[in-house]
């Protein structure tokens, strides 16, 4: 009985210390183990997200080399265009060029002559009959049986300021306008007393490559250099008695650079300029 009521006896109270200390470690454990699950969360994101990097990646390399693969195609397909463009374009150029030599030859049996002053119920072409036959001292029926037609030709610049119209001479024979223009170029045509301009009938476009030369041409006739335009392309002229050949504004540019007009000196190097055309 004794030995019975000597059971075992209960376990102290703990102090306050170690009830906080036992609750921090709960508290600790817990905590690595909610820590534990989210980077294990954390790492499984990662993990997909690398994955889906990865394959946006690959999805990326494969459009961009179905795009360079749509690119050599299309360049080739565009450097094959261009070739043919150009082709059509040397075509066209050459078809364009033969109209205006066409339209050329038609038009250099024609003479315009500007600057002569109308007269009220003027018989034109009895008048510049009589005029052009004192001019080249020739017999008056000769020289009308070499005209075909005479007439003024009207238009909007000639109303609108108020200045006489152009006329223009269509002759038989093409050399009788070169004789009017070779005695015009050593004596003006006059009529009045009034000078009169007298021009060859040029293609509209064939004028407007011309217009392209103006900077030379203009300090030729400043320094009365002679000079001769082609059919269709540059011109020729003539300087310390040699003729060169001017086919593009960058052989024209190249002869200001290598000759001074003002002091008309020889040019350097001999006989010949070095231009990318061939001396005549």
């Amino acid at each position: 009985m004794a030995s019975r009521a000597r059971g075992k006896a209960p376990d102290p109270p703990k102090s306050p210390a170690q009830v906080v200390q036992v609750d921090m470690e709960v508290l600790l454990n817990n905590f690595e183990k909610r820590m534990e699950a989210r980077f294990q969360s954390l790492q499984d994101q990662l993990s997909n997200f690398a994955n889906e990097i990865t394959g946006d990646i690959k999805n990326l390399r494969l459009s961009i080399n179905q795009l360079r693969d749509q690119s050599s195609s299309v360049k080739a397909k565009t450097d094959a265009l261009g070739i043919k463009v150009g082709d059509l374009d040397k075509q066209l150029m050459s078809q364009a060029d033969q109209l205006d030599f066409l339209e050329l030859k038609a038009k250099e049996h024609i003479l315009r002559f500007r600057s002569i002053q109308e007269t009220s119920k003027e018989h034109i072409r009895e008048r510049m009959v009589i005029e052009l036959s004192n001019f080249l001292q020739e017999d008056r029926q000769l020289l009308d049986s070499e005209i075909d037609k005479v007439f003024r030709v009207n238009s909007r610049f000639a109303t609108q300021n108020k200045v006489p119209r152009d006329i223009l001479i269509f002759f038989v024979k093409k050399n009788t306008g070169d004789r009017i223009l070779q005695l015009h170029s050593k004596n003006k045509f006059k009529i009045d007393n009034k000078d009169v301009i007298v021009l060859k009938e040029i293609p509209h476009r064939i004028l407007q490559k011309r217009k392209d030369f103006t900077f030379l041409v203009q300090k030729l006739k400043e320094n009365n250099i002679s000079f001769k335009w082609e059919n269709l392309y540059g011109f020729n002229l003539n300087y310390q008695r040699r003729n060169y050949r001017i086919n593009t504004v960058e052989d024209a540019q190249k002869f200001l650079e290598k000759v001074d007009l003002q002091k008309q000196e020889p040019l350097k190097g001999g006989s010949s300029l070095d231009l990318s055309t061939t001396e005549i």
